[in-house]
């Protein structure tokens, strides 16, 4: 069960010694679900600050974009997409094992389009890895930083695009989903 509320009151318990905290729900109708675990000995318990779903705009636009680039320069949309994610995306730079290498790039990529990896051969026991993150786990600033790199690019081909106004509320509107 998930719900939205705040957090009320935040106090040790001095005869148990263990914290209690006091929530409120913003809405009635789960209370129900919560009797049923009322009883319970132990419960996971998850509480993290709110965030509004992702801009689905910020995301389809950059992948219009990313269509119209693709039919000028003759690849697929998702080969433009991995070409930009290897020269403007987030990366994590790492030496591993070369007997890793291949597995953890098959790992790796199984998180989605944009997770690549490229490798750079250090010595004869260790390889450099260069892990690139998928669009979906930037947080706000990396994702307006990669639509702008695919709007100047855009650009650059002659392919109109939106006032850089109605690009900043696109970007404004992005939430990690992660």
């Amino acid at each position: 069960m998930n719900v939205q509320g705040k957090i009320i009151k935040f106090e040790p318990d001095f005869e148990l010694h263990k914290p209690k905290i006091t929530l409120e729900l913003t809405r009635q109708d789960n209370l129900g679900d919560f009797s049923k675990l009322k009883d319970e000995l132990v419960l996971d318990i998850e509480i993290k600050k709110h965030r509004e779903k992702r801009s689905n705009r910020a995301n389809s636009y950059c992948w219009e974009l990313l269509t119209k680039i693709s039919e000028i320069i003759g690849n697929s949309k998702e080969d433009v997409y991995r070409d930009f994610i290897s020269h403007k995306g987030i990366y994590r730079q790492f030496e591993i094992d070369n007997s890793a290498v291949d597995t953890f790039k098959h790992l790796w990529s199984q998180r989605g389009l944009g997770w690549l990896c490229d490798t750079l051969e250090s010595d004869e026991n260790k390889t450099t890895i260069f892990a690139y993150y998928g669009t979906s786990s930037y947080n706000t600033k990396q994702m307006a930083d990669f639509i702008d790199y695919v709007v100047q690019e855009a650009k650059q081909l002659g392919i109109p695009t939106e006032t850089p106004d109605e690009i900043a509320k696109m970007k404004a509107m992005w939430i990690p989903s992660i």
